[in-house]
């Protein structure tokens, strides 16, 4: 983005996007990490809600230097939620934070779903009304595109991470 802010100047493509990478730090990023919590919490483990990081809120979840590379390289990250897995009820700890791993990059598909749908009903619907419809749905695939980055990326770092 800071590239492209250098060689073309501002221009309301680059201004949509910067909104994009806004709404990714304080709505996305926050929602992913909070599905951690909200599973391991369900599983048995408290830790994140002891913590204070069982909420939305994005204060609570943004890393500054993450934000920072998120605005101007486009990928980032946000603090992880703390996660024991001594914790975990039952004895199916391991299959347990699986599903605590996989919790963040779930979020990440239905949320792309979300966007996409609603991508496909500017498109459709209001595409005819002019530029607000185009650059909505400008947003919302690039919402879309992200949320399928942030889910392909982290289900790689799962796989990764069962096959050690």
């Amino acid at each position: 983005m800071i590239f492209d802010l250098m060689r073309n100047g501002l221009s309301l493509e680059l201004l949509i996007n910067l909104c994009v990478r806004v709404f990714v730090i304080f709505c996305v990023l926050p929602i992913h990490e909070f599905a951690h919590g909200f599973v391991a919490y369900k599983l048995g483990d408290n830790t994140a809600k002891l913590k204070g990081r069982l909420t939305m809120n994005p204060l609570a979840h943004v890393d500054p230097l993450g934000a920072l590379m998120v605005l101007l390289v486009g990928f980032g990250y946000a603090k992880p939620v703390p996660v024991n897995i001594g914790r975990f009820k039952r004895g199916k700890r391991k299959q347990y934070m699986a599903l605590t791993a996989f919790a963040g990059p779930m979020s990440n598909i239905i949320m792309a779903t979300i966007f996409t749908f609603f991508y496909c009903m500017v498109y459709y619907k209001f595409m005819h009304l002019g530029d607000t419809a185009l650059y909505t749905a400008l947003f919302l695939s690039v919402a879309a595109q992200i949320n399928i980055s942030l889910a392909v990326f982290n289900s790689f770092l799962l796989f990764k991470l069962a096959v050690i």
